[in-house]
Formats: structure tokens, sequence, C-alpha cells
């Protein structure tokens, strides 16, 4: 009997290390394109690219950073702290940073598997569901999107709380309370998404832990989960006050509350198409206000049906009760009744909610197939193909994510009219050089939407950078009377175009008459620099652009300008080469290297002496610059490059700086 238990002990475990190998394989596969992708300018920018403090790694001011302020209308230190964490091991590759994303994700999978194995006792029921959350298509935007590190790490979190909840409620001391408690805790840090989590305990209690067999059992449950509510009710308080500082939420009076419980309400449906039939997902769904009440009415009317029909089943089969309130309650947050941004929906927001779908689905199956040879064979054919066309859709779509070019056509191919990506994408294109193909997609949406702001200034900056400083200046007064809020911005543009075309006077009346409203801008301060520079007023141009980084140490043009002139300018009262090389070596570091920055950095290694490090650097600014393909840099690199051959500094009469 003792040898047979122990084969038996042995045969369970043997079976679940074969199933969580397989699931973890399977995602692997899935998501294995990530690894080659390169980072999104949409959002990665914010977070990782262009962030110095995510840049710094983990230092005591960039970790203060993270707890104390609130980003891009969110307060989540602990993903921020994760991105510092990649910068440490990875630097800026984008692949290191992908790994970490699709880590995290493997070890959810693997951690919802256990858990559902353990509480259910289904060993299959809980592979099948788990492998149904990780390798659906829907879990690309969460996985393959740098920064939606929250979610997966949230959703890390949020599996460990519900496993240590469930460990808690067999045998209850003050240790797995607390676990239970710091999980939620570090979930919460990672992402708000969790808030309902102590809702989500409530249905466990129904099923499958049978807790909450009548309604006097409740009173208990909800009395030991006091603490759990009062947390999660705070960062209710906490995330909505961020995303309304941050600006991020959408004014009651310009998506009134009728367009917003009609779009949540069609919005849950939507949502449940795309779990069962994932085609034509997008990275961003326009919101279209065509309040319609017949369509406000049929989805609530559905909803209302469809949760009384499973609340009939809450003892006859209690999966389809947890899982569809599962979905209903853990979707709630960001379903949109407080709307955040222009979207109507998210793909990223059912990493969680959608595990609920996958618990009523395959327990159901089970109860369907129980002691049906017929049906278990048809089922297991039916699931292995679903789960292969699951995995190659996947696989298809962290394709399409390889970069943002390729993922904002995409994008904008199945959503049709989407104007916020085209504007994005139009600018992605500029970038890229593309500046004729940027203005013609511009002018495009601008047909369709001759009011559109960002649209109509980026046409401005798209047509100074061709030198075309008419129709810059053209499309950006224009701006001025779309949004008069906005002046002092646009005439620091204006102000830039006066500088470019060198109309030095008139850029300096436009770029004060800014300042006047905004005398703390960071990028007028540094505008008015690069003015004075042009007219050979070196020493003011100095004290603009010290006051630029007192406004904003992490504006790098200011920096850039600055480092510059102390290394070269000819006047002894200005030049200051041990500053210029301390200021340079940081805006490398901080930054990261561009042609610009390690052509500053070369001379301020000229300028203090260091030639053989100038020539170094001098000639890997030649190399980026000739990535770049910009001749007119390649050719002053070259110049300048020779004289620290030569053992000689490059200085210069009157600090000539460019407006980039």
């Amino acid at each position: 009997m003792v040898q047979s238990a122990k084969q038996n002990y042995f045969s369970s475990r043997s079976r679940n290390f074969v199933a969580v190998c397989l699931l973890i394989i399977l995602a692997w596969s899935a998501f294995s394109n990530i690894l080659q992708n390169d980072f999104i300018d949409f959002d990665d920018t914010e977070y990782i690219v262009d962030n110095p403090y995510v840049r710094m790694g983990l230092t005591f001011e960039s970790i203060r950073w993270a707890f104390t302020t609130v980003f891009l209308g969110n307060w989540h230190p602990l993903t921020l702290l994760s991105h510092m964490a990649d910068v440490e091991l990875f630097g800026l590759h984008p692949a290191g940073h992908h790994l970490t994303s699709l880590l995290l994700h493997l070890l959810t999978a693997a951690a919802l598997f256990e858990w559902l194995r353990r509480v259910t006792g289904s060993l299959w029921c809980a592979f099948a569901a788990a492998l149904f959350f990780s390798i659906h298509p829907l879990r690309a935007e969460s996985v393959a999107w740098a920064a939606e590190r929250k979610d997966v790490l949230c959703g890390f979190f949020g599996i460990l709380t519900l496993a240590a909840y469930c460990a808690f409620t067999k045998k209850k001391t003050f240790f797995s309370y607390g676990m239970t408690f710091l999980l939620l805790l570090l979930g919460l840090l990672a992402k708000g998404m969790l808030v309902t989590w102590p809702l989500v305990f409530l249905l466990l209690d129904i099923w499958p832990l049978e807790r909450a067999k009548t309604i006097k059992d409740l009173k208990p449950l909800l009395q030991e989960k006091v603490p759990f509510f009062l947390l999660c009710i705070g960062f209710c308080f906490i995330l909505y006050f961020a995303q309304k500082q941050g600006g991020a939420q959408t004014d009651w009076n310009v998506y009134p509350f009728r367009y917003r419980l009609e779009n949540a309400a069609v919005s849950y449906f939507r949502y449940l198409s795309k779990i069962f039939y994932p085609t034509n997902l997008s990275v961003l769904y326009p919101l279209r206000p065509d309040f319609s009440l017949i369509r406000l009415g049929l989805s609530l009317g559905a909803l209302l049906g469809i949760s009384v029909f499973f609340g009939l089943q809450y003892r006859r089969r209690p999966w389809l009760f947890v899982g569809w309130f599962w979905y209903l309650i853990i979707l709630l947050p960001v379903i949109g009744l407080v709307q955040i941004g222009r979207q109507a929906m998210a793909d990223r927001y059912t990493y969680l909610p959608s595990v609920g779908v996958g618990i009523a689905l395959f327990w159901t199956v089970r109860e369907w197939t129980r002691a049906r040879p017929a049906r278990i064979a048809f089922v297991s054919v039916f699931c292995a193909a679903g789960f292969a066309a699951l995995l190659l859709g996947t696989w298809l779509q962290t394709y399409r994510w390889k970069d943002t070019i390729t993922l904002f056509e995409h994008s904008i191919r199945v959503t049709g009219d989407n104007p916020t990506l085209e504007v994005n994408l139009a600018y992605r294109l500029a970038q890229t050089g593309q500046l004729d193909r940027a203005i013609e997609m511009s002018e495009s949406v601008l047909e369709r939407y001759p009011n559109l702001f960002q649209c109509v200034v980026n046409l401005g900056s798209f047509h100074l950078k061709k030198n075309n400083y008419e129709k810059a200046l053209f499309y950006l007064q224009k701006a001025m009377a779309i949004r008069p809020k906005s002046r002092s911005e646009i005439l620091g543009y204006i102000g830039e175009v006066y500088l470019r075309s060198r109309q030095v006077e008139a850029a300096e009346k436009t770029l004060l008459e800014a300042l006047q409203d905004s005398p703390r801008n960071a990028r007028l301060l540094n505008a008015l620099g690069e003015a004075r520079c042009l007219q050979g007023r070196t020493a003011e141009a100095v004290n603009f652009w010290r006051q630029s980084l007192e406004q904003n140490p992490y504006f790098s043009p200011a920096g850039e300008n600055l480092a510059w002139v102390l290394a070269v300018c000819e006047e002894d009262a200005v030049r200051c080469p041990q500053e210029a090389l301390s200021l340079s070596r940081h805006l490398v570091r901080l930054f990261g290297p561009t042609a610009r920055r390690l052509d500053i950095l070369a001379a301020a290694y000229a300028a203090v002496g260091d030639f053989p490090q100038a020539v170094a650097a001098a000639q890997e600014a030649w190399s980026l610059a000739h990535q770049e393909q910009d001749t007119k840099r390649l050719s002053e690199i070259d110049i300048r490059l020779q004289l620290y051959q030569q053992g000689k500094s490059f200085l210069e009469k009157v600090c000539r700086q460019e407006v980039e």
C-alpha cells in the first residue's frame, strides 16, 4: 500500500511537471518573435527610451522619483522600478526588455496553472485554462509592448495573491494573511487593475473554496476582507487623482455619461467576441461617439439576461457563475465609465478578465464530457485545433509588433478611420526621413478633421524640417487659432521657425512674448539662448541655457548647446573645458550616444587636451552620422577629426548653433 501511494504521488508530480513544461514551451513558441522586436514609439519612448530617470537604472534618485511622481497619468512605482532594473541588466537593447516581459508572462501562466490545479483538483482543466490564457492573441499587446510591463507584472502578483488567499483559507495564520496582503499591495503598485481583487476573493469563496454556502456565511467572509477593501479603496482614490492630475481623464462635457454607458455595455460583448474570435486586433480602437439608445438598451438587456442566467447556475454549476462575474468585475475599472484617453477598448485590458472566461468554458466542457468517451475524443481534437490556431494567431500578431510603422499600418488597416494612429504614424515617418509621405498622410487626416490640433502642429514641424518656412508658419498660426490656450507653446515653435530661417530679431521678439506666459519653460529658454548665440551674445546665451537646465535638468537640447559652447568658444570668459567635459559625459550617459552628443564630447576632450579620447569619440560620432546619412554633420566631424589627429582643439569665433 505504501509503495502504491508513493507511485501515485510521483506519477502525479510527473504529470504536473510535464504539464508545466509543455505550457511554457507552447507559450514561448507563441511569443518568440518579440525578442527580435524594436521599441514602439507609442509610450515606449516616454517610459523607457527618453525617460532620464529610467535610463539612470536603479539609483536613489530614480527610485525616489518612481515613488513620488505621477507619470503619464499613472502611479505605478513597481513597474517603473522593473524598467530601471532592465536598464541595469540590458541597457537600452529592446530584446532584454522584451525577454523580461515574456518571462513574467510565462511565470504568470505557470502560477495560474498550479493555482487552478490545487484549488479545483482538475489537472487538465487547469492546463487548458492556463494555456488558453497564455497563448491567446489578445496577450500580444501586454507581452510584446514593453511599456505594458505593468500588465504582466500586475498579472503575476495578482495570481500569486489568489494562491496566497486560498492558502490562507486552509490554514488561517497571520503569516498567510500578511502574505496575501503584501502580494496584493505589490500587484497594485504595478498596476491598479487589482482594485477589484477583494470581490474576486468572495467569488472564490463561492467556488471552488465553497466557504459561502448560505447568506449567513457572508458576514464573517466580508469582515475578514475589510483590510483588503480598505487598501483597494485607497488605491482607487490615488489612481483617480493621478489620472486627473496627469490629464488622462476625458472631461464629462466632452464625452457625456450616456456615451460612456453605451460604450461600456457594448465593449463587454466586443471583448468576448475578441476572446472567441481574435481577429483584426489593433493597438488602438478609436472612440466613436455615435450614441444609439437601441444599442444601449440591447447591450444592457443582454448583460442583465446573461448575468441572471449564470446567477441561476449558482448551485448547480458554480464555475459558470464565478467565471462570468470574474470577467464582469475585473473589467469594470477599465470598461470606460471613467474614460481614459480616446480608445473605445484595449486588448491589454483582457489580460486578467479572460481567465474567468477560461474557467467557465473548460469546467463546463469537463462536465459535458464526463464519462462519455466519444465526447472526450471530439473535444480533444477540437481543443487541439483551437489551441494550434491561437498559437499561430499570437505568433503572427507579435510579428506585427516588430516596429512602430508595421504596427501602426496594420492597426489603421483593420480599424479604418483612426486619426490618432494616423497622426502618430506620420510623425514616425517624419522621424525616419519620409517627410513627403508624412506630409501627405497628415494632410489626408486634416481633410477629415480640420481642427485636429496635433496634426496641424505636426504639419508645421514637417514643413520646418523641409525648410518650407512659409507653410510652417501657416500651419502653426492655424494651430494657435484652433487652441488659443496653447499660445505660448505655438509661439515657441514659431520662434524656432524664425531661428531656422535666420530671422533672429523676429525670433527673439516671438520667444520673449511666449516667455511672458511661460517664464519657466525650458524649451523657450533654450531657444532664446540659441537666438542670443546667433547674435554673437554668447555669455547671454550661456545664461539662458543654464536657466533652461535649472527648470528642467533633463532637457537635453539645452545641455548640448551649453556643453558645446563651453568646449569650443574662443571667448576666455565663456569657455570652460572641464565643465564641458563633465556635462557632455553626463549627457551621453543619461540620454545615450548620438552623432551630435559624441561630436560635443569629442570637442570637450580636445579642449582639455585629451586628444586620443577626442579622436575615438569623433570617430564614433562619424559612424553614427554615416548611419543616419547626415551628410552635413559628416563633413563637419571630418574637419574636426583632422584637427584632433593633429593634436589641435576646435574653437569657434562665433558659436553658430544649429536649431534642432
